[in-house]
């Protein structure tokens, strides 16, 4: 699937901004883990949410104690995999509103 089509199904079922669609977009095609943009046009296409984890932190746990949707939960977890340390800091300073 290219980045646009990816774009407007995220801005269609995820109700964002075209700029973090567009953001979204990008950290999911770069990642090397491809289980991550799987998961998001699985759930883009059934709705159903994919349970994935990486190390102690997973979808259902970052959606839970985070108060994360499921776009962002995977993208938490597409941070963890692709730039650890920065990533496990700010889960470790808790949350901020994301411009959406």
């Amino acid at each position: 699937m290219n980045e646009v089509y990816l774009q407007e199904q995220l801005i269609k079922h995820f109700h964002i901004s075209e700029k973090f669609a567009k953001s979204a977009s990008d950290r999911l095609s770069n990642c090397p883990n491809c289980s991550y943009i799987n998961a998001i046009y699985e759930y883009v296409k059934s709705g159903k949410k994919k349970y994935i984890e990486i190390d102690d932190y997973n979808t259902d746990y970052l959606q839970k104690d985070f108060n994360m949707d499921y776009l962002n939960a995977v993208l938490m977890l597409v941070w963890i995999e692709t730039d650890r340390e920065t990533a496990l800091l700010a889960l470790s300073s808790g949350y901020d509103d994301i411009e959406v």
